[in-house]
């Protein structure tokens, strides 16, 4: 709706094809320049993979696990630029969706869904488990940093296209399920309160992790971990959303509702 109003009032901002591949080669620019500065900072400091490999980056010595875990947030997770490309990747479809009206682009043939959908396989994979059980580089970890925000990126993009456009079936069908709405709704504070979630888990820790027994013994760990965190997000998320979110997205819905009606009565003047 912003968007919307924003052409209605300038008009030919959205409809100039100059300003459009511009737009498209600064956002290229941008992005390139975000894995580049992933790439220099991990080999320069010598950073980890992230949480990605959590269960392999516990060594013998706890201090020195956080040690290199509160670098690696420091100095890459919680900076803005280690994460502009998967924003930019986002504005840039979103763009191009409502620039071409999704429901008028034209449908891929099969062999363009099938290459697609085996591209954003392999992408998710590579930007989940390519380094997984791999002995520690720097220079693959800086490879790895550099690519992995902008791989995942590019196959949530190819998903969310194929079913806005009704070619994601089974997808389609899955992802537009009732119960993701409320997790839909619960998004920008799952993204706010996750951090804290962490850190205030791993700074209260005295031992480290068991994950002696190789294979199943690590995997299942982790898996009862992630659900944890994932209870704990929520739930602390939830109660972010009730307690601020939703009062202050009421009352500025309230206060541009009475703004939008006195803009109008000063007009009928």
């Amino acid at each position: 709706m912003r968007l919307a109003s924003c052409r209605l009032s300038t008009p030919g901002l959205f409809d100039n094809p100059w300003r459009t591949k511009i737009g498209y080669v600064l956002i290229f620019l941008c992005i390139y320049g975000s894995c580049f500065i992933n790439f220099i900072f991990t080999k320069q400091y010598e950073l980890i993979d992230g949480p990605v490999r959590l269960a392999e980056h516990y060594s013998t010595d706890l201090k020195d696990f956080q040690r290199r875990f509160w670098k690696y947030f420091d100095i890459l997770y919680s900076k803005p630029y280690s994460r502009l490309g998967t924003f930019l990747i986002g504005i840039a479809l979103g763009y191009y969706l409502f620039q071409k009206k999704a429901t008028t682009i034209k449908r891929r043939s099969q062999v363009m869904l099938s290459l697609g959908w085996i591209m954003a396989a392999i992408f998710m994979w590579f930007s989940l488990f390519a380094l997984y059980g791999r002995e520690e580089s720097v220079l693959e970890t800086a490879v790895y940093n550099g690519l992995k925000h902008l791989l995942f990126s590019i196959s949530v993009a190819w998903i969310i296209f194929v079913c806005v456009t009704g070619q994601g079936g089974f997808f389609t069908t899955f992802l537009s399920s009732k119960i993701f709405i409320v997790i839909s709704r619960l998004s920008y504070t799952i993204y706010l309160t996750h951090m804290v979630i962490l850190e205030g888990y791993f700074l209260a820790m005295k031992d480290l992790i068991d994950h002696s027994t190789k294979a199943w013994g690590g995997v299942l760990t982790m898996i009862l971990f992630n659900l944890q965190m994932i209870f704990w997000i929520l739930s602390a998320s939830f109660v972010v959303s009730v307690v601020f979110e939703t009062p202050i997205l009421r009352i500025t819905a309230l206060f541009f509702r009475e703004t939008k009606q006195e803009i109008k009565t000063s007009k009928q003047e």
